[in-house]
């Protein structure tokens, strides 16, 4: 603020001093407010031993202005701005900045300071600072995974080749966020909070064109502040291991191995592709646990009905024809 002020000068005629006359000259009051923008790593709003966050913008308002001042922050956290206003002042973050992305505030805003143009000349108001929860480095949450061809169905992952360019979508709440798996499969997501996170591969992409999920989805993953999650993995299979998903007939199935024929086929791969057998049915069922015992089954005939009894490598059931078709699928 500007303001006059005079002062008489002396000077010495004659070995006598004589006044002259006064002189006014310009002074400006220069107020100065500071303050931090902190990491409140314990949420108590107090900011002691905390880090302060850089690069953030603080909105300072007077009504003497016809626009508001921005201070941003510098490495530690600390924002000034000197000011030849008095008045009521009104100080903000202003939200969306992308150094407090994700950030919960822990104190309050706005703050208020009124300075008196007579009580207040060249002070330094102190103090003015603004706490987010959920903005240190050390505060971020990594998750992290794979997309794998699972080429024994084993869903481990353990020495099956990554797939690349996999999309991978990562949600909390309503916010939806997409990764791309890297030339090993591997995928990492910096979660900007604590909270749960539902992780899911979309369907219908093209690095994933004919194979079929070997994990379940979506996977849940809940996280506090600063806990990372790894091994967050999604195994595939079919393409991507040479197979092309079909089917043969009943007759095709159960036919004796020969050359590349369709038992040919299922007794080179049972094994590995049903390490547990394969089970047909729910309240009855029906269990084959090689391909011998397929090959003895099918094809199956008689009248399409129900299973009547649950039963291991049978060579026929109450349900007929029916059983071999679905067997066949």
């Amino acid at each position: 603020m500007l303001r006059t002020r005079s002062i008489a000068l002396l000077v010495a005629a004659s070995g006598a001093l004589a006044a002259m006359p006064s002189k006014s000259y310009a002074v400006f009051d220069e107020q100065t407010l500071t303050g931090r923008v902190f990491c409140d790593q314990d949420g108590d709003g107090s900011g002691a031993g905390d880090p302060g966050v850089a690069g953030v913008d603080v909105l300072i308002t007077n009504d003497q202005w016809s626009g508001p001042e921005v201070a941003t922050t510098d490495a530690n956290g600390v924002w000034t701005l000197v000011t030849e206003y008095f008045g009521d002042f009104f100080i903000t973050v202003p939200a969306g900045q992308t150094e407090l992305a994700g950030g919960t505030a822990t104190t309050s805003s706005p703050l208020f300071v009124s300075l008196d143009i007579e009580l207040d000349a060249n002070t330094t108001t102190t103090d003015l600072d603004f706490g987010f929860s959920g903005v240190c480095a050390e505060e971020k949450q990594s998750l992290s995974g794979r997309v794998y061809c699972d080429l024994n169905r084993d869903e481990s992952g353990l020495g099956d080749p990554g797939i690349a360019t996999v999309m991978v979508n990562i949600t909390l709440g309503s916010t939806v966020w997409t990764v791309a798996t890297d030339g090993q499969g591997a995928w990492t997501f910096d979660a900007p909070s604590a909270g749960t996170y539902s992780i899911t591969i979309p369907t219908g992409q093209a690095a994933l064109d004919n194979d079929a999920a070997t994990t379940t989805q979506p996977v849940s993953v809940t996280r506090a502040a600063g806990q990372n999650a790894v091994g967050v993995d999604f195994g595939y299979f079919g393409a991507c291991a040479g197979w092309v998903f079909g089917t043969y007939t009943q007759g095709g199935w159960g036919a004796p191995p020969n050359g590349n024929n369709p038992g040919a086929i299922l007794a080179n791969n049972f094994s590995r592709v049903f390490p547990n057998g394969i089970t047909v049915g729910s309240k009855c069922t029906m269990k084959f646990t090689s391909a011998s015992a397929v090959e003895a089954f099918l094809p199956a005939g008689g009248t399409p009905s129900k299973l009547g009894k649950s039963a291991t490598n049978p060579t026929s059931t109450a349900a007929g024809v029916f059983a071999g078709q679905v067997l066949a699928l």
